[in-house]
């Protein structure tokens, strides 16, 4: 019984938790650009020395995009919260997002079975667009039919140049 009362007080503090930065929205203050740049490029390197060998893709061009999303999913799920979502399922079993790249499903997936669900759906919509023969370089279609709306478009975007110019600057 103790452990049960334990899991509704961790339950209950999660969601309370996950209300605050809403509050916190509203009084958003702007970052200096050179600090939100720094921290993508750290995120970046992050990800990409402990995810390195699991993006395989037959799409170089796509593994910047692959990065943008993980870091900015990594910023609207941290870690925490996400192993969190691990032990509210075996309380009940409903459909919601797992692993670093937010995949929705009805079980736990872990962090790299989320990045190869998200690498094939990236491959299947790059092939879309230059088989359809549009302009394979506009990242902005991409991102739009990757989650079928435009709200996330303009932060996916600056993460995905961050990374770009950081990447041709070596």
């Amino acid at each position: 019984i103790k452990i049960i009362i334990w899991i509704l007080i961790v339950i209950y503090l999660y969601n309370y938790i996950k209300k605050i930065p809403s509050i916190k929205n509203d009084k958003k203050v702007e970052k200096p650009q050179y600090k939100e740049t720094e921290k993508i490029i750290i995120n970046y390197a992050k990800f990409k020395n402990k995810y390195y060998t699991d993006i395989k893709t037959k799409y170089n061009y796509l593994i910047p995009l692959i990065y943008a999303i993980m870091i900015f999913e990594d910023e609207k799920r941290p870690e925490f919260f996400r192993n969190l979502d691990k032990y509210k399922d075996k309380i009940n079993h409903k459909k919601r997002k797992y692993g670093i790249m937010q995949i929705e499903s009805y079980y736990p997936i872990d962090d790299i079975k989320s990045i190869n669900i998200s690498i094939k759906h990236l491959e299947k919509i790059y092939t879309r667009i230059t088989n359809q023969k549009k302009n394979s370089n506009d990242i902005n279609i991409i991102i739009k039919r990757y989650y079928k709306n435009n709200d996330n478009v303009d932060r996916i975007l600056f993460i995905y140049n961050t990374i770009v110019s950081f990447k041709n600057k070596d």
